[in-house]
């Protein structure tokens, strides 16, 4: 190994903290979930995750996009994308 990255070291907001949030929340279980929902982690401004949901009672291809603040675990964001 020539270098090893911490990955959370700009996340207040553990990945476990994100499980349980999206459960209490918003009443979906992101572990159990496959095939239809992912998480990533990106920078904006700030440091957040993004949960994409595939949604197909809206419209082929329609997507949940929840991006949620990595520190705080605020609600950034909330859209369908199409």
């Amino acid at each position: 190994m020539i270098k090893q990255r911490n990955w959370d070291e700009h996340y207040g907001f553990s990945i476990d903290d994100l499980i349980l949030m999206m459960k209490n929340e918003f009443n979906i279980d992101i572990a159990k979930i496959t095939g239809r929902a992912g998480a990533l982690r990106g920078k904006d401004g700030i440091y957040y995750y993004e949960v994409h949901l595939a949604i197909s009672n809206i419209k082929m291809g329609s997507v949940r996009i929840i991006r949620i603040d990595g520190n705080s675990g605020k609600v950034v964001s909330d859209k369908i994308q199409y």
